[in-house]
């Protein structure tokens, strides 16, 4: 566990414990197995000379070789550490001027012409660096012959016993030179006279001296180089180097030797090189491992000088790592962004401060963290600073996110410090940021304002009329096109009544198309799709969820100035952010934005952990004092740079303090905190109150007003209402017309102003009627209401205002009783809708479709208050009803006969009925009735026809047809239901019309006739009935069979129309008929199939003609009754022609006839049948002579063989003969003549021709 509430938790500690610390040295006790025999046997193989211990940035490769150190005693170790640190500024430079080794290892190119401040890496520094090192880790008294100079301090006693020698040797050299005049000067000024031998021991010592200072001369000389340049005539000689002299030549290049007698002298096992990959220079690699192998050869097989290398894994691009190196150890890193965490925890426990942090935040703040060093560092710094500034309950997360930043990026926490800098940049811009979200929000208000305005002006009235619009002209329906119809709409109606045919041209030729395909192609346009949103919304009536986004914007927008910089701000607001000096200098800090832990900072901010306080986490805290934020604050009034309303103020009384009177007449004193605190103690600052109010009201900063009361609890938000009617009384009007300030806070504050003033100060403030104007409106005023008090339904009476819309959930407790038991709600759809849910259980489609039946269907409050206002109510109802209604019939007539409500409501209310079974006699008024009779509304049966009949003059009118015949399939007539009802004259009245009413539909014409059973007997007069009304008429004995009648219908109408007549009345008509004789109709009537036989014989028997049946399609039985009764000559001939069309019988006949006719056949060579030539050649009631004329006349009709035959039968046995092929002769006649051709003509026989008065016919001779 990390802890109660992580990040808030202060660790308070005892001023006399000690604070814990961790080093950012390398460790000496770290775990280094496998690096230890590893490098053991790197440093045991002879071959091995250079090796490399290769990780990353503080992945550990110190600590293991210091641990390596320590535990191995017997290597004596030389370290070379080459520190170089690069500026945040010049480091992209450097990595730009400094080119490492590639892949072909040539050598390292150096910017070195455009090097004036001397900070880029080079060869000869590198080499000045390590020699530089090597000389102070090496005791000069081991390398008396190097050339290198090194300064070190002289002791005091050499300098004084080197002056004492030197004086010495001058005062013997003077005493020799000048002998006798100091002899004679002593001797004459001390009285004393010098031995002789003096001057030869002078002379001696004189000797000795010089002897030894030559000796020290020449061996310093050799030794120390004191003579640095030797010039003889021109020549130059250098004894004495010093150490980075300026020159451009490289130390280990010209001074080899000297070098390599350095590292021979230096009496190391191993030299290890640190930080040498931070020059970015591998050039150094190739000279020092040339001078590893020089050194190791100088020493030979007696021992090893081994280079230890600790480098970067990247320092070398590729392969080429391994020619510069004979062995490398890899090192494993202790620590990255992936194990950060673990090891962050670890030293944090072992500070003891682990629970004051959020275990999350640690764990994402360590994802930004892959350094030991680094990591220690922090740690080190958060326990200073925690200790030192943690007096005023700081949050630990955001003390350690700064510190973090402080660590990481250094230069701009100290230019935050300075205020500058891209932090502080960035908190600078925090307003630009909110106003930008503000200017989003703005546009999507007005979208959505755009959208309201759209809807409410949206013309359209159906989805069929917005279809309709956008429908293509290029259509027919039901082969009529869109100008056959009185709009597009009513196009559209029928193109959707199922099976309509739906046609659409291409090509100037209509092709048959698919409703879907129709309707698919309107619906995907954009258009449509738009205007369709408006018009369904038009329709709901219902824009809540629109201005309820329109608030929520609202109040995003006024919450903007509430939101920490981090919900606002993006990464690209980050890597745009330049600041310009007033000069017009400007700073990108692309130093920052290009180093690699820059997503660190977008993390700190984007989740708040550096905001806008930061600056309590830099600096101490004193209780005396007001702090930076309370500072800025006061500085922005004297300034008149005013900042936003709720900038917090920590220590508000001594702000308060500072403030005088004149300050608050300043627009930047406006602050939610020092506002707050003024009203508090309202008895206090009574001025000071009145000089805020008059403020505000001058510059009409009403949204402020709406600040301070969100702050108050209820008891001072009730003093915050009695001080704006005091100070301001139409602050509340103002807050309702601004559009800066949020639907809910305009609410809250109304519910708050109702509930507390009293009548006469609300009539005040509402005298412009602006808060019901805006209640009228409000979607969700109701919702923020809780149980209202008798003072709050007594002002919203006062304002006699009635809720527009009132939600189920609402209706559930006690505001929504006080709303519904004193009718503080509007007659709308919505309201009885809920109220029926909730009251009367009632829900479901019935309630838009029955709605007046269920509130009569009880007595209650609602029914009362419907009632009383009855008209209103009915405009609603039929606005929800949605063009359909179906409430119960005894209070259909209670609305329709009601007089209080708008006739032309209850014509509205009546077409909207969906019933069909209205009795007309309970509806009062004429023009209603008319509506129900158009409208279908009706029972379709004798009551209502025959009461409309009566209604409407006595006649059928144009509705009434329409209305039977739009019910033909149910209409029903039952005549005996009101025989008694009505006069007879009335009865009669409605027959004769009923007659003459040729429009109704012939089933419904039909019905009515035969139920009223009436008829004419006394002649017909009624000239042009269509023919299936006469039909009718006759069918059901309407007009009587007597001699009036058929006269007038003979004078009247076609002979198909009395064909009729006489066919329905044929037993009646042939009792008639004697008297009134007409051949053509009775031939007519032969033909009428219905007849029977019996009858049809009887109509034959009247007839007093012959009668044709040739043409005529009577029966058989008639035809045969005709031929025996009635025979017409003119049918003779065709009837022995068609003989083979009749039966049996009539063929019997027929053939009676022929016999007794064969003259005639003869006479007029008749064409006779085959199958009746047959009967009568065999008929021998028929000479020979006449049966042979037929024969001849019809020979063609036969075959050969029947021709063989008809000869044997006649007797013509020459023609037998000459068809045997024999040559008999014949008579010269025609007759003979036309058989001969004949048998010629079908090659019977050969040929005939005339021999001696006779023919000769030559048969064919037969084939043997």
């Amino acid at each position: 566990m990390m802890g109660e509430k992580p990040g808030n938790k202060i660790e308070e500690q005892a001023t006399e414990k000690k604070l814990l610390f961790l080093k950012l040295t390398p460790e000496k006790d770290v775990d280094i197995s496998g690096y230890e025999d590893a490098l053991d046997f790197a440093l045991r193989d002879k071959d091995i000379k250079n090796v490399a211990i290769s990780g990353i940035y503080s992945s550990g490769k110190s600590s293991v070789i210091e641990t390596y150190k320590d535990q191995k005693n017997d290597k004596k170790f030389l370290h070379i550490s080459l520190g170089y640190y690069r500026s945040d500024e010049n480091s992209e430079n450097i990595k730009k001027k400094v080119k490492t080794i590639p892949e072909k290892g040539e050598s390292v190119e150096i910017d070195k012409e455009k090097n004036p401040m001397k900070w880029e890496t080079d060869d000869r520094l590198l080499e000045g660096k390590i020699l530089n090192q090597l000389l102070h880790q090496i005791e000069s008294k081991k390398i008396p012959q190097t050339i290198f100079k090194v300064k070190r301090s002289v002791e005091k006693k050499d300098i004084v016993s080197l002056c004492f020698l030197i004086m010495t040797g001058i005062i013997l050299f003077l005493s020799l030179l000048n002998y006798n005049v100091w002899t004679k000067y002593i001797a004459d000024t001390f009285n004393f006279n010098i031995w002789g031998g003096v001057q030869a021991i002078c002379f001696v010592l004189l000797m000795a001296l010089s002897a030894y200072l030559l000796y020290k001369t020449i061996n310093i000389q050799l030794n120390k180089n004191i003579i640095k340049t030797l010039s003889i005539k021109g020549a130059n000689f250098e004894s004495n180097i010093e150490v980075f002299k300026e020159s451009t030549e490289s130390y280990f290049d010209k001074y080899l030797n000297d070098v390599i007698y350095l590292f021979d002298k230096c009496g190391a096992d191993v030299i290890v090189f640190e930080d040498i990959d931070r020059f970015e220079n591998s050039s150094i690699f190739q000279k020092l491992k040339e001078i590893n192998t020089l050194v190791n050869n100088r020493i030979g097989s007696k021992k090893k000088l081994t280079f230890l290398y600790l480098l970067r894994d990247d320092m070398f691009l590729s392969k080429d790592r391994t020619k510069f190196f004979d062995f490398i150890v890899p090192i494993i890193p202790v620590i990255d962004a992936s194990n950060s965490y673990e090891k962050i925890k670890e030293l944090l426990g072992q500070q003891n401060v682990l629970e004051m942090f959020d275990e999350n935040y640690l764990q994402k703040l360590s994802l930004y963290i892959d350094d030991m060093r680094l990591v220690k560092n922090i740690i080190n710094e958060f326990m200073i600073y925690h200790n030192k500034i943690n007096t005023i309950n700081l949050n630990t997360n955001k003390l350690l996110a700064l510190i973090t930043y402080k660590n990481i990026f250094p230069k701009d926490f100290s230019e935050l410090q300075l205020n500058s800098g891209l932090i502080f940049n960035l908190f600078e811009k925090r307003s630009l940021y909110i106003g930008r979200e503000q200017e989003a929000l703005t546009i999507e208000m007005q979208a959505l304002k755009s959208e309201i305005e759209k809807i409410k002006k949206e013309s359209l009235v159906s989805f069929d009329e917005l279809e309709a619009l956008y429908l293509s002209k290029d259509l027919r329906v039901n082969g009529k096109t869109i100008d056959s119809f009185n709009s597009r709409t009513e196009l559209v109606t029928e193109m959707k009544i199922s099976g309509a045919i739906i046609e659409e041209l291409y090509n100037n030729r209509y092709y048959d198309a698919a409703l879907d395909d129709v309707l698919t192609s309107i619906h995907e346009k954009t258009e449509f799709i738009e205007r369709k949103r408006y018009l369904e919304n038009r329709l709901s009536g219902d824009f809540e969820h629109l201005e309820s986004q329109i608030s929520d914007l609202k109040e995003k927008q006024s919450a903007l100035w509430f939101t920490k910089i981090g919900d606002i701000i993006t990464e690209e607001d980050i890597k745009n952010t330049i600041y310009e000096n007033i000069i017009g200098e400007t700073d990108s800090f692309d130093y920052i934005k290009r180093n690699e832990y820059y997503p660190l900072i977008y993390f700190l901010i984007r989740n708040g952990y550096i905001d806008k306080d930061y600056s309590d986490y830099m600096t101490y805290f004193y209780e005396n004092s007001i702090s930076i934020s309370d500072k800025l604050y006061l500085r922005s009034i004297t300034d008149g740079t005013p900042l936003e309303w709720d900038y917090p103020i920590v220590n508000i009384k001594k702000v308060v303090d500072r403030l005088n009177e004149d300050d608050f007449r300043k627009i930047e004193s406006l602050n939610i905190d020092i506002s707050s605190y003024l009203i508090l103690n309202k008895a206090v600052f009574k001025k000071q109150i009145a000089q805020l109010f008059k403020l505000v009201s001058s510059q009409n900063k009403s949204e402020y007003i709406v600040a301070l009361y969100k702050q108050f609890d209820d008891n001072l938000k009730v003093s915050l209402m009695q001080m704006c009617f005091e100070h301001w009384s139409k602050s509340f009007v103002s807050i309702i017309d601004n559009e800066e300030v949020s639907r809910g806070d305009k609410e809250n504050i109304l519910i708050s102003l109702l509930e507390n003033v009293s009548k006469e100060q609300l009539s005040q403030i509402n005298e412009s009627k602006s808060i019901n104007q805006y209640l009228e409106k409000s979607k969700t005023f109701l919702k923020l209401l809780g149980n209202m008090s008798n003072k709050f339904i007594s002002n919203m009476r006062s304002m006699d205002f009635k809720f527009d819309s009132v939600d189920v959930v609402e209706f559930k407790d006690m505001r929504g009783k006080m709303i519904y038991e004193n009718n503080l709600y509007k007659i709308n759809f919505n309201n009885i809708k809920r109220v029926l849910k909730y009251f009367y259980h009632v829900d479901g489609d019935s309630v838009n479709h029955k709605n007046y039946t269920l509130i009569r269907s009880s007595t209650s409050s609602l029914e009362k208050y419907v009632e009383s206002n009855i008209d209103l109510y009915m405009g609603k109802y039929l606005e929800f009803s949605k063009e359909k209604i179906l409430d119960d019939e005894i209070y259909v007539y209670i609305i329709v006969n009601n007089e209080v409500i708008d006739l032309e409501k209850r014509k509205e209310y009546i077409s909207y009925l969906k019933t069909n079974n209205l009795n007309l006699s309970e509806i009062e008024n004429l023009e209603l009735k008319e509506i129900v009779i158009t409208s279908n509304l009706a029972t379709p049966d004798e009551e209502n026809i025959f009461h409309y009949f009566i209604q409407k003059d006595k006649k059928w009118s144009i509705e009434l047809i329409s209305f039977a015949n739009k019910n033909k399939d149910i209409f029903e007539f039952d005549y005996s239901k009101i025989s008694s009802s009505y006069s007879d004259e009335e009865h009669i009245r409605f027959f004769e019309q009923t007659v003459r009413c040729f429009d109704l539909e012939t089933e419904i014409y039909e019905k009515i006739l035969i139920a009223m059973k009436y008829s004419y007997t006394d002649g017909f007069s009624i000239p042009e009935i269509p023919q299936d009304k006469m039909k009718i008429l006759i069918e059901t004995k309407v007009v009587g069979m007597t001699e009036k009648c058929l006269t007038s219908l003979r004078e009247l109408y076609d002979k198909n129309i009395v064909k009729l007549f006489i066919e329905k009345n044929i037993d009646r008509y042939l009792e008639i008929i004697s008297d009134m004789y007409n051949y053509g109709e009775l031939i007519d009537i032969l033909k009428i199939d219905n007849l029977t036989t019996e009858q049809k014989m009887k109509v034959v028997d009247i007839i007093d003609e012959t009668i044709s049946v040739i043409g005529q399609n009577y029966s058989e039985d008639i035809i045969g009754y005709i031929l025996e009764n009635k025979f017409d000559d003119s049918d003779f001939e065709p009837l022995i022609n068609q003989y083979s069309n009749y039966n049996d019988s009539i063929k019997n006949i027929i053939r009676e006839i022929a016999v007794g006719s064969v003259g005639v056949i003869i006479d007029n060579e008749c064409d006779v049948d085959k199958h009746l030539l047959d009967r009568l050649l065999s008929d021998t009631d028929i000479s020979v002579e006449k049966r042979t004329i037929i024969f001849i006349r019809n020979i063609k009709k036969y075959t050969l063989p029947e021709l063989k035959l008809g000869f044997e039968k006649l007797g013509l046995e020459s023609y037998l003969l000459l068809l045997e092929g024999r040559r008999p002769t014949f008579e010269i006649n025609d007759t003979n003549e036309s058989i001969l051709k004949y048998l010629k003509e079908i090659k019977a026989i050969t040929s005939f021709k005339k021999e001696k008065g006779l023919f000769r016919g030559y048969g064919k001779k037969k084939k043997k």
